[in-house]
């Protein structure tokens, strides 16, 4: 749902330090919000699908919003999962003229969205061009490491290796020292996000629960990060 462009929302955001427009003038984030459209998509609702034409770039202000392929057996691959201030439709900024995934609100959300024909005058601004070219060699490294842990990596030590990078990556404090994962996935999409069927996380997860070392919160979970990490230490190669 496009919503009414609240004009100076940049200038206040409590995230613009990490995002791609941080070190932008007032000026310049005022010509980027006369461009710009703010959108809201529910929580569960497909943003856009595999193969829809590129019509733009996204960059998330609330909340969280996943990206995943099928593949030819239908079979599901969780890519990523964005959190505040990430990018959807990188693929635009190459000339792609279709969406390389799919992007589907994990959470109610709110981004803005910049249509093709503006990208252009996005990318004349050095500090822009530098930080979205990190952004997509960081993407390209994660999806390296992710093809490293679903053909090499055991179940068990792939799915602790999926809770800590959770962990860092959309995790807070708690005060018992463990960290909430603030998200709610299901254990088909923690599978999907590893390679793994539903029935191996249920067993693996289990085993974790068993030492203390991850704990449900609700629809999320809390983990030691401290002991998941001296589990794979403590694991023979």
């Amino acid at each position: 749902m496009v919503v009414k462009n609240p004009h100076g929302m940049c200038g206040i955001c409590p995230v613009r330090e990490e995002c791609v427009f941080a070190e932008l003038g007032d000026e310049e984030l005022q010509e980027l919000e006369r461009r710009a459209s703010w959108v809201r998509y529910p929580k569960r609702r497909t943003i856009y699908q595999e193969g829809d034409p590129a019509f733009g770039l996204y960059i998330l202000y609330r909340g969280k919003v996943k990206l995943y392929k099928r593949a030819l057996d239908g079979q599901r691959q969780i890519l990523q999962i964005l959190g505040t201030t990430g990018l959807l439709g990188e693929e635009t900024l190459a000339g792609c003229t279709e969406y390389a995934s799919t992007a589907e609100a994990l959470t109610d959300t709110e981004m803005l969205f910049l249509a093709r024909e503006d990208l252009p005058a996005l990318l004349r601004y050095p500090s822009v061009a530098e930080r979205l070219f990190e952004r997509l060699l960081s993407r390209l490294h994660q999806t390296e490491e992710l093809l490293l842990e679903t053909h090499y990596g055991r179940a068990g030590e792939r799915l602790v290796r999926l809770l800590l990078r959770l962990a860092g990556e959309h995790g807070r404090p708690l005060d018992d020292g463990r960290t909430l994962i603030d998200l709610e996935l299901t254990q088909t999409e923690l599978g999907e996000l590893v390679g793994l069927t539903r029935e191996a996380v249920n067993k693996h997860l289990a085993a974790l629960k068993a030492h203390g070392w991850v704990a449900p919160r609700g629809r999320k979970l809390a983990v030691d990060p401290v002991a998941l990490r001296e589990s794979l230490l403590a694991c023979p190669p």
